[in-house]
Formats: C-alpha cells, structure tokens, sequence
C-alpha cells in the first residue's frame, strides 16, 4: 500500500490540456474564401469597410484561393474586420497568433483577441483565456483570473475546464482549497469521458485520506476507463492495482501487461519514497 500511494504522489494530477480553438486552421466555420473574380468582388466591398468581406478577403490571402497567399495582408484584412467586431476575424488572429501559424508565435496578441472574445461570451475563448491566465504564456500568470474563466466555461459544460478547476480546487490554486469541490468537478469531467478527469477521480477514490469517499474498487473502475483511452498514467496504476490486488483481484499477468503499455508510450515513474 504504501509503494502504491508513493507513486500516485509522484505521478499527480493530470490537466485537460489545452485545446485548439477551432478544428483544422482559422476560418473553418466561415464561408469558403472567393475564387479569382469572387475576390475582386469581395475586395471591392472589403475597401469599403464591409467587416464580412474584409473577413472573407483576408481567408482568401490565407489560403491562397483566388489570389497568391499573403499572410501580412491576411493579418492585415482579419485585423479590419475584427476592430469592427466580427468575432469569426477575432479568432482567426488569435489562433494564429497563439499558434504561430505562418509568422512568429506572439503570445501576447493571442491573449488580446481571446480576452476580446471572451468578454463577448465566446466560450472557446473564454476557456482559451483561461488556460492563458493559468500558464502565464501571454498574460501575467494569475490564477485567480484563471479560475474564474475556467469556472465560466465549467458551468458550460466544457469538460477540460471542469477538469482544471477540480484540480485548483484540490491544489488551492487562486480558490481555497476545497477536496470536496475538486471531487464534483472531476466527476462530472470524468462522466463525460475525459480521461485526464477519469484519472484524478481515480487517485481521489485511492487517497487514504478521502474518508467515506475512499473505494478502491471505483478508483479501479475510473482508472481502467482513463487506461483504455490510452492514457498513460493511468495504465501504470491501474498495473499495480492490479500487482496489490487493490479494487480489484490481483493479476500479475494484467498488471505486467498495463504497467508496459504505460512504459511503451513513454511514461517515467518516479521511484517510490518510504511513506
């Protein structure tokens, strides 16, 4: 028992990570860009200071439909459009920016545009900003900002910001720590499938502390749904679950067999300390 809570110490908590904000690259939610007549047209209208044309000529120098690929004229058309507040510009710049998708990663840029569009209720943004507050990569890292954008985007029903405010919640980071809060925010992440989430509920079901909340046979459960999306931590623990006969009946053929799958995708173990 006391190898086994050494090394879910050692391994800790695990984050949902960030998440792009749109699927594929900028733009994939608007409009196709216009082909060679289309863009004069939209060009005409974008010079006009139609923000949806701006929009639209700006993608085209993105993607290089219609017109030979620019990324400073697809900055420069996406920034028209997004000082008039069409929020499809918005994103555009911030992910390229936070990417450094064609120029220089400038992340401080990225924050600007997500904060725009967080204050306007874009829930991407809102976790994006978050995620920014909490690192520190753009903004100066404030974790109580960071909670309070996280908690925004959790009560949404974003499963990765529910996963990292359960995890401030237990670690007291910019909120009072607050197990019990933790324990709600990982549950409903973990319901929804996360597997980050699947993997700290499990660590909280296993912690000798947890009181009434302590069963080893649903941090067993939790941690095999965690391990078989291919999370890594998760496999390792589930393999000594598995070697102690913790939760679950002892195997040492399934525990050798998680324990090297956690070790194939590149998962180190620290070595355990005396409790």
């Amino acid at each position: 028992m006391g190898k086994i809570l050494a090394a879910l110490l050692a391994a800790g908590l695990m984050y949902g990570g960030i998440v792009k904000a749109q699927d594929g690259m900028p733009g994939a939610a608007a409009p196709a860009a216009p082909a060679e007549a289309e863009f004069r047209r939209y060009l005409a209208l974008a010079e006009a200071g139609h923000p949806e044309a701006q929009f639209n000529v700006g993608l085209a120098y993105y993607l290089g439909q219609g017109v030979e690929r620019d990324m400073d004229q697809a900055l420069g058309w996406f920034q028209k459009a997004a000082g008039q507040g069409l929020a499809q510009a918005q994103m555009n710049l911030a992910v390229i920016y936070n990417e450094g998708d064609g120029l220089p990663r400038d992340p401080a840029q990225a924050a600007h545009w997500f904060r725009q569009l967080a204050e306007s209720g874009d829930e991407d943004a809102q976790y994006h900003l978050a995620y920014i507050y909490y690192t520190g990569d753009g903004l100066e890292r404030d974790y109580g900002r960071a909670a309070a954008w996280f908690q925004v985007t959790a009560e949404k029903g974003r499963a990765e910001a529910q996963n990292y405010l359960g995890s401030m919640y237990l670690k007291g980071e910019g909120l009072p720590q607050d197990p019990a809060r933790a324990f709600h925010w990982f549950s409903l992440a973990a319901e929804q499938g996360l597997a980050e989430a699947q993997y700290n509920l499990g660590l909280m079901y296993l912690d000798e502390e947890g009181g009434p909340r302590r069963d080893p046979a649903r941090a067993a459960l939790w941690l095999t749904r965690a391990a078989g999306q291919g999370q890594p931590a998760a496999q390792y623990l589930l393999g000594l679950l598995y070697r102690e006969g913790l939760g679950l009946e002892k195997d040492e053929q399934a525990a050798g067999q998680w324990i090297q799958k956690a070790l194939a995708a590149g998962f180190q173990p620290e070595e355990p300390q005396a409790p």
